[in-house]
């Protein structure tokens, strides 16, 4: 489902389609993109995360969704804990303004259950109060996947990126052996210096 743009959509519309969204538990690949519906609330986007519970045969789920804020990560963080299955997960919350560090921290803390998971791609560019902590809640999280093959984050444009978060983001990918596919996307995160590319490409000649 593609509805990008599309202002007319209202919160009752989209609810509605949250209420159906519950039945579908034989379901194994969903794909949502609702960006630049300006009339939908974070909270309609909550419950939309939520009806995602029953769907707990899911393989493949990719979302893009803005925007939304720390109600709707935390719900999704609840929904992922009922995907024990999942093995391809792509989330696009780029330009979420409001999402913080505490809203998502439970939700890259989930991705340490997804045992099965083979590919990720989180794009979080242009979500402006995250940094340091976001990175390394991930790195914790996915450098004990040993299904992982393909790895790609997008922080772009996040000035609450350091030296000090990226250092910890590269210490967990050291010992990971199943990557074959690794992006890393920080351009304009204005804190990074030559140090911190050099010992990226380091990290990534190690892998």
């Amino acid at each position: 489902l593609n509805i990008a743009a599309c202002t007319n959509i209202s919160n009752r519309g989209l609810l509605a389609f949250a209420a159906g969204l519950r039945n579908l538990k034989s379901l194994h690949d969903l794909y949502l993109q609702i960006t630049g519906c300006a009339n939908i609330q974070d909270t309609t986007f909550q419950q939309l995360m939520e009806s995602l519970q029953s769907l707990t045969s899911l393989n493949d789920l990719t979302l893009k969704l803005s925007p939304v804020g720390d109600l709707s990560a935390t719900a999704l963080a609840g929904s992922l804990k009922n995907m024990p299955h999942l093995c391809d997960l792509e989330l696009d919350f780029s330009w979420c303004g409001n999402l913080t560090e505490q809203g998502v921290e439970p939700l890259f803390a989930r991705f340490r259950d997804l045992q099965y998971l083979t590919n990720l791609s989180l794009n979080f560019n242009h979500c402006d109060l995250l940094g340091d902590q976001s990175l390394k809640v991930i790195g914790n999280s996915v450098m004990n996947l040993s299904s992982l093959t393909q790895l790609k984050i997008n922080f772009s444009d996040n000035y609450r990126v350091t030296e000090n978060g990226l250092d910890d983001f590269l210490k967990c990918l050291v010992n990971f052996r199943t990557i074959e596919s690794l992006e890393l996307y920080l351009e304009n995160c204005g804190y990074l210096t030559d140090r911190g590319k050099e010992r990226t490409l380091d990290t990534f000649k190690k892998i």
